[in-house]
């Protein structure tokens, strides 16, 4: 990784050649975090079992920071080894993590399943399920209860811990003595004599707390602290294991030295057998340092353990209640809680846990434990088919299930007992089992009869799956129920699998039986939070076992990042450099358009690429739109499996009309193979589909004169196809250049040789040749962009310093991003068109008619902005001091023509309220939502004069969750917001007639006609080719006649406001002038609000036809002329009949083809319109239009329809008028929510009769 300050420079040298620039956008980004939250504990390889949290805490601890900064931490780790999951092989394998991740959090969803394992994660978190002959991954937001999600059954650990090193140091951590052998105090003494070490210098290695005196005790009477000798065979070189056999006894000297009650000495066991055996005991019907003796056997059993360790057994016999054995010795109560946490006071029930030292035990003395523990607290239950445990610890519950792992035996949780059932009793009985006798003949007798668990032992294959494995054959020859599993009418376990699989020979059905792994169903989906969450990255397989299930851990911006040296390579796709929002971290999803800078050394030359990483997701088309101007080519990326996706052509759509230059990456291809299991020829076919259906969309919407040159092609270069996530990619040239055939990837990928495909073809090397080769530099692109986006006099000297990119032209940029800073300010993210700008230049804000004077420049490397001195024309720049800046705001030396207006694909459809918690806080609540709005135009802010409250409008449910979450978490203030509200708009179907309205003092009379706008006007008014506002110049007039208003409206045209327009349609009326301005106010006051239930006007076109005006001015102030203007027009639109209209998205669902009956059920239930059906093998594409009303809990819903395997895209669709039968019903419900009464208004009720 090259140091980011290098870096910096090399960008900043890199601006001065603008041949080599290339301002690009990486679009349809749509990528998935997976955190778990800090409390998940993961299984280590050593047999460690940690929280998240603290794993990742003692990886920080070594200061190996790879990441380090206010949205997010990152660190490498050494080794470390987890569980994760081979899915080639159906293995559980030891994998190292390799990095650990500090993240933001956010809403978590709470996954419980059937054996009681339950864990939270990210929504975007992906599951491991079995899906066809092969094993997928299902999001958490996607899951359902009854999914079977992946589980291991086994774990094998391979302990690490030299047991006798490790209880060494547990004594020396504590307050005990040790008493050494005459030997070992000979040798000891021998050795520091040696050496010269006085008592006194022994002091200071050891760091006793002991007198010189005291000290010289010790060696006269062979007994020291375990912390001296520890520290005194440390300095000796002695291994503490070895220091270990030189220890005749122990005791406990705790408190007060000179109390020796209840401190007697006692052995340290040579053999550990019995002490954990013991342990267990203890556990399960101990009380301090007794054993309540249910069954003889034990009784016997731990008296002489505690013989062999020099402890004299008590024999507690009572007439009413059960016999007791008791240690009375406090050195061995102090020594099983230093190593197994042993309560020493109170009731232990619950409060004991597995200890770490027992997580880390080696196998044989982890089944000691177990075995004493199950003799006293074990049943074997006959009715359940089950060997249980009960506890009050439900800790200690989930601990033990996870120690049964390392035996391959699953279990089940169930309140305060824990079950042992199906394929797992047998190995519970050769590997753990019971001491007792009777016990023991029990669970062997129930081994016998066990025909597994459909918990635990089933193997959930689909109708699809049997039908690849029976192929051509009769399978009743198999088993007499096998069409009972292909019908899914029941489910098969591992017994029925293994005769299968002995049939037909499937290797993955071999593996399946050999038990390794668990699928699982889900019983309980809930919600939650956390404040940070964690992630983990694993070589690999890149996934690991947190809470008895398999995590899947994890894009192309970042191999960019990491070719150009800001991250390590062996980070990118997984550091999400990009994504450095901490909702972007937490959820996983690209929310804002990221800016980077970045220097590369290519082909003997130096280039410099300024990236900007957009949103994949909907609601967050807007960066994406406000991107697309500040870029002049893109990389497009498409999804192999899923195709070319609503969102896939919605910012394909923007980039072309923008005039930015596509080229295509197609990504995920190893998963048509694995997952779809795809052969090389189908593979072809659809990736040859996807490139059709991407050229009948540049067919359509590209620029003239530009289709042929910007058609997709293999053959041209402009597309490639890999694998962002294994991080290799090839294209036409790449294949040639690294001889790579197409065979030979289909090979690789199969065999999940990725690291093949990575040496030969990174997907860095290619992506980069691919964007320096296919997509133009600023000087060339601006030739024909700026033509397009900037309408004034190209012959002028800004046109041609713009349209040659000249840098010692006059400064001209347009403003696409907002940052709010908390040190800096507001800091305007500008692309340069033409000219230079440094700090102190003054800036010209075209919407405002001010100048601004820069304070700083910066360029953008992800998160952080560098000051640089200066940034020519062909750059993207941050500028710091420009006061109230917007997104579209032209900026420029001296007053230009403004560039034309950003216009974003959709309107906000979803309304919440929001107000301040505390009244204190409204001032804060009203600025933060001034800065988030400036941030992201597509969010609008309104007041509801009439009850206070603040309605902010967005493009979706996530949209204002965003905005939500920046207000309370990034702002800090506390907020109430309301259900969503679906956003309408008023329409009129017909023309009104003449409507005179007076001022209320009866002075003034204005007479208005309202009438639809036609038709190809308020289409381009949709296409942003009519802005709003009071006409300037005749370039508008033009417009409007063009898109069909006949000539003399349109040079009547007093104003246009949210696509309704006003015309002056009088001749010769004294004062008219006067009164406009008011009139404008009026007309835009009525259209804000409409007559019908006070919602947006749009398509209307309104016409002043005669007025009567007070010759006094007194007479015709705002109060006498806005009434007059809005009442007339309001009974005017009443008259020509008032409709609602909804906004509709446009939904593309994937789901199997057997769950196809489902969908379209409810669709129709949610007044859905089919568009579309297509097939292809199992999966099916059903594409519709919803309301936006019906959409709320829409994907709770289809997942229920689907179970889990639906997923929607959607995108916006624009409005359509409501059904006349909702009309009146909803009407009243607006009304009512506003405050009004329920029945709407006549005419009359706004006629001055």
């Amino acid at each position: 990784m090259v140091r980011k300050e290098y870096i910096v420079e090399e960008v900043a040298r890199m601006m001065n050649k603008v041949e080599n620039i290339r301002n690009i956008a990486i679009v349809a980004h749509v990528d998935h975090g997976k955190c778990v939250s800090g409390s998940a504990r993961l299984v280590l390889c050593d047999g460690q079992v940690i929280a998240a949290k603290d794993l990742y805490e003692r990886i920080e601890k070594r200061g190996n920071a790879v990441k380090d900064d206010e949205d997010g931490r990152v660190y490498s780790a050494d080794g470390i080894s987890a569980f994760s999951l081979n899915k080639e092989e159906a293995r559980v394998e030891q994998r190292k993590i390799t990095h650990a991740w500090k993240l933001k959090g956010g809403k978590m969803v709470r996954v419980r399943l059937r054996n009681g394992a339950q864990i939270a994660t990210t929504p975007e978190h992906k599951y491991l399920v079995l899906e066809g002959m092969g094993f997928a991954e299902k999001e958490a937001g996607m899951l359902q209860a009854g999914d079977a999600v992946v589980c291991p059954k086994k774990t094998a650990v391979a302990p690490a811990m030299d047991i006798k090193d490790e209880v060494m140091k547990r004594l020396a951590g504590d307050s005990f003595y040790v008493y050494l052998k005459s030997e070992t105090a000979d040798e000891i003494a021998a050795a520091l004599k040696e050496k010269g070490v006085s008592i006194a210098q022994l002091k200071g290695i050891t760091g006793s707390s002991l007198s010189l005196d005291g000290l010289r005790f010790c060696f006269y009477n062979k007994r020291f602290r375990a912390a001296d000798y520890a520290a005194l065979c440390s300095h000796l070189g002695i291994p503490l294991s070895v220091a270990y056999g030189g220890v005749s006894e122990i005791s406990y000297r705790g408190g007060n030295p000179l109390n020796s009650k209840n401190c007697k000495p006692m052995r340290l066991p040579s053999d550990f057998a019995g002490l954990f055996f013991a342990a267990g005991l203890l556990f399960g019907d101990g009380s301090g340092d007794k054993l309540v003796v249910g069954k003889p056997e034990l009784g016997k059993e731990y008296a002489k353990i505690l013989g062999e360790l020099g402890i004299k057994p008590y024999y507690r016999n009572y007439s009413y209640r059960t016999p007791e054995v008791a240690a009375g010795s406090k050195t061995l109560m102090k020594l099983l809680e230093a190593l197994f946490g042993y309560p020493q006071k109170g009731k232990k029930s619950r409060r004991i846990r597995v200890s770490d030292f027992l997580f880390r035990a080696p196998d044989a003395l982890v089944a000691q434990f177990l075995r004493g523990y199950f003799d006293c607290d074990g049943t074997v239950e006959s009715s359940r088919r089950a060997v249980s445990l009960s506890s009050a610890s439900e800790g200690m519950l989930r601990d033990v299930q996870f120690l049964l792992l390392r035996f391959n035996c699953a279990s089940i949780l169930q309140g305060n007992a824990l079950y042992v059932t199906g394929n797992s009793v047998k190995r519970f009985n050769e590997k753990v089992g019971f001491s007792l006798a009777e016990k023991d003949t029990k669970a062997r007798e129930l081994e016998r009869k066990s025909t597994g668990s459909y918990v635990l032992d089933v193997v959930p294959l689909s109708t699809h799956a049997f039908g690849q494995i029976k192929g051509q054959g009769s399978m009743a020859s198999i088993m007499g129920n096998y069409y009972e599993y292909a019908g899914g009418r029941s489910k098969p376990t591992v017994a029925s699998i293994q005769k299968i699989a002995a049939k037909t020979g499937s290797a993955l059905l071999s593996r399946l039986c050999e038990e390794e792994i668990a699928f699982i169903e889900v019983a309980e989906i809930g919600e939650s939070s956390e404040e940070f969450v964690y992630d983990f990255t694993v070589e690999s397989n890149h996934n690991f076992v947190a809470e008895g299930m398999f995590i899947h851990n994890t894009t192309m911006t970042d191999s960019l990042v990491a070719r150009a040296g800001l991250i390590s390579k062996e980070l990118a796709g997984e550091q999400r450099m990009m994504d450095f929002d901490e909702q972007e971290q937490a959820r996983g999803i690209t929310i804002k358009a990221a800016n980077i800078s970045l220097a590369f050394h290519y082909n003997g030359q130096d280039y410099l690429i300024n990236l900007i990483d957009t949103p994949g997701h909907v609601d967050f088309g807007g960066h994406v739109t406000r991107a697309m101007r500040a870029v002049d080519g893109v990389v497009l990326v498409v999804d192999s499996v899923e195709g070319i996706m609503p969102q896939t052509e919605t910012v394909l759509r923007q980039a072309l009309k923008e005039k930015a230059k596509p080229s295509i990456f197609i990504n995920k291809i190893d998963r048509l193979i694995n997952e779809l299991q795809l052969d090389a020829d189908a593979m072809q076919a659809r990736l040859i589909k996807i490139i059709t259906g991407l050229n009948k969309i540049v067919e359509q919407y590209a620029p003239e004169d530009k289709k042929a040159e910007w058609s997709i092609g293999v053959a041209k270069g402009n597309v490639a196809f890999g694998s962002a996530f294994h991080k290799w990619a090839v294209s036409i040239k790449s294949m040639n250049k690294f001889n790579i055939k197409f065979p030979d990837i289909y090979n690789h990928c199969k065999k999940g040789e990725h690291k093949i495909l990575v040496e030969k073809s990174p997907l860095d090397e290619v992506l980069l040749e691919m964007v320096v080769d296919q997509l133009p530099n600023p000087k060339y692109a601006q030739q024909y962009r700026i033509p397009v986006i900037w309408k004034g006099d190209p012959a002028s000297p800004e046109g041609k310093a713009m349209l040659a990119c000249d840098p010692a032209g006059k400064f001209i940029g347009i403003c696409f991003g907002v940052v709010n800073d908390e040190h800096a300010g507001e800091v305007a993210v500008v692309r340069l068109f033409s000219g230079t700008v440094k700090k102190s230049d003054m800036l010209f804000l075209a919407s405002r008619l001010t100048t601004e004077k820069v304070q700083q420049c910066a360029i953008y490397m992800g998160p952080d902005r560098v000051m640089v001195d200066n940034v020519l024309a062909g750059n993207i720049v941050g500028l710091v001091g420009l006061r109230d800046v917007y997104v579209g705001e032209t900026l420029s030396e001296g007053q230009i023509t403004p560039f034309e207006q950003i216009k974003h694909a959709a309107e906000p459809v979803v309304t919440k309220s929001i107000e301040a918690k505390d009244s204190k806080d409204l001032s804060k609540l009203i600025l933060a939502l001034r800065q988030i709005s400036k941030e992201d135009p597509t969010l609008k802010v309104e007041i509801n004069h009439e009850t206070g409250e603040h309605l902010i409008s967005g493009m979706g449910e996530l949209h204002l969750e965003i905005i939500e979450y920046k207000i309370t978490k990034e702002k800090g203030i506390p907020i109430v917001t309301s259900p969503p509200i679906v956003v309408y708009r008023e329409m009129i179907s017909g023309k009104s007639e003449e409507i005179q309205g007076k001022s209320p003092n009866k002075h003034t009379k204005l007479t208005f006609t309202v009438e639809p706008i036609e038709k190809t006007v308020f289409e381009a008014m949709l296409d942003g080719k009519i802005p709003d506002g009071q006409p300037k110049g005749k370039s508008l007039v033009e417009t409007l006649v063009e898109s069909g208003l006949p000539r003399e409206e349109a040079k009547a045209v007093l104003d246009i406001h949210n696509r309704n327009i006003l015309i002056n349609d009088t001749r010769g009326i004294q004062y008219l002038n006067e009164i406009s301005e008011l009139m404008i106010q009026g007309f835009e006051e009525a259209v804000d609000l409409g007559p019908l239930a006070k919602e947006k006007v749009v398509g209307v076109k309104v016409k002043i036809t005669d007025a009567i005006i007070h010759e006094d001015p007194v007479h015709r102030g705002p109060a006498q002329i806005i009434p007059a203007t809005k009442r007339p027009i309001y009974a005017a639109m009443l008259y020509a009949g008032v409709t609602l209209q909804e906004p509709k998205q446009k939904v593309t669902i994937l789901c199997p083809h057997d769950y196809m009956g489902n969908v379209i059920t409810l669709i129709q239930g949610r007044r859905g319109q089919l568009l579309d059906m297509q097939q292809e093998g199992e999966q099916s594409t059903i594409i519709v239009k919803l309301p936006v009303a019906e959409m709320f809990g829409f994907g709770n819903d289809l997942r229920s329809a689907t179970q889990g395997r639906g997923i929607p895209y959607q995108e916006y669709a624009g409005y359509e008028p409501l059904p006349r039968d909702m009309l009146l019903k909803i009407v009243r419900q607006i009304r009512e929510r506003k405050g009004d009464k329920p029945d709407p208004p006549t005419p009359n009720d706004f006629l001055d009769l």
